[in-house]
């Protein structure tokens, strides 16, 4: 009769301490570095007039910047990896 009692007794008290543990702990919000998160501009520059000067300089100054939108955009995707092989 003592064991019949015993079993049920020792498996509530087993189940009553791992409901009653540590609440568990949320991972940190893992936020990436400003410079990576930097929107593109809104609007791409004009150049000054038709001629082949200006056209030359304002293809000059707007592949800069897509050159510079994709190295963050690639910094981004490095960050991501990186962070991801950590969890």
């Amino acid at each position: 009769m003592l064991k019949r009692t015993l079993l049920p007794l020792i498996v509530a008290w087993m189940l009553t301490a791992c409901a009653a543990g540590a609440p568990p702990i949320a991972a940190p919000a893992l936020i990436p570095p400003a410079h990576l998160t930097e929107p593109p501009p809104a609007t791409l520059p004009e150049p000054a007039s038709d001629h082949l000067d200006d056209l030359l300089l304002n293809h000059i100054e707007t592949a800069g910047l897509y050159h510079r939108t994709r190295e963050r955009f690639q910094g981004l995707i490095n960050w991501l990896e990186k962070t991801h092989e950590l969890r």
